[in-house]
């Protein structure tokens, strides 16, 4: 979908409809993390609770060029990084009270802890 709002939307309305029907919904989307890209449709509908998940630069550099795809992608890989890095350092700085650090844990200390945090909203 080209437009951004649309593509939220219809995922919120979709949640919606799931909790009218009295079940629970989490969405997980790295984009969807930045608080300004919550559509008014969900401002005005849910609770919204956000939780982020962050890594020191160096360890997101290490993690993304493990990745089969980008060990041998040369500049592309560089770029993609960097911009990796700059969302990175936006989610570092949020100014939300939720946020998990993972730079020195495993994926499932990582997973237990959202577990946690999602217990924790309901």
């Amino acid at each position: 979908m080209e437009n951004t709002a649309q593509f939220y939307d219809l995922w919120f309305k979709l949640a919606n409809d799931i909790t009218d029907n009295g079940l629970s919904v989490a969405i997980f989307h790295a984009g969807l993390g930045l608080p300004e890209n919550l559509t008014s449709f969900a401002r005005d509908t849910f609770d919204v609770h956000f939780l982020t998940l962050y890594c020191s630069n160096e360890e997101l550099e290490s993690r993304l060029l493990s990745r089969p795809e980008w060990k041998n992608a040369g500049e592309r890989a560089n770029g993609f990084i960097n911009a990796m890095k700059g969302m990175n350092m936006k989610y570092q700085h949020l100014s939300t009270e939720s946020k998990i650090d993972t730079s020195d844990i495993s994926l499932s200390e990582s997973a237990s802890k959202v577990k946690e945090w999602i217990l924790s909203c309901m």
